[in-house]
């Protein structure tokens, strides 16, 4: 069996095209911004997972008429990686994690372990933090690389 891993926020991207992406609203450059996401194996393999950057493409455009507003933000986007920092870029994830837990307010909270032993099937919790160098729109692509796994 491979390892499977999964990336689970608290709230749902507000793009349609872009179901994994996170928003951090409007910050800053004086400020920076922390949101956290969840990382969670889905089979009872041990995962090694690695945080890498993936190079955002370029894309052009032919007419501007056919153009969506999700491809006009993404030509007006920068790709910097160094504004984003994550409390950790690789580790070791025992399966299966154990499921979050809804909360009224719609967050998503991690169970409470009984023992040591269920501690161990946590999912893991990873801060990104956006620390902005100019007033632009940042988007960056990161992936969760399992080792002789699935990756997301």
């Amino acid at each position: 069996m491979r390892p499977r891993l999964v990336v689970l926020t608290d709230f749902l991207s507000k793009n349609d095209y872009a179901m994994d992406e996170l928003d951090f609203g409007r910050v800053n450059v004086e400020r920076d911004r922390t949101i956290h996401v969840y990382l969670s194996n889905t089979t009872d393999v041990t995962a090694k997972w690695q945080l890498n950057y993936v190079k955002f493409p370029k894309k052009t455009t032919i007419g501007h008429n056919t153009t969506t507003a999700w491809e006009i933000e993404n030509m007006e986007k920068t790709d910097d990686a160094e504004v984003f920092e994550f409390s950790a870029t690789n580790g070791i994830l025992k399966g299966t994690s154990l499921p979050l837990r809804k909360v009224p307010e719609g967050l998503l909270v991690p169970p409470v372990p009984k023992d040591e032993e269920e501690r161990k099937y946590l999912p893991s919790k990873l801060y990104v933090k956006l620390k902005p160098k100019a007033h632009v729109l940042y988007k960056s692509k990161f992936r969760f690389i399992c080792e002789n796994g699935l990756s997301c």
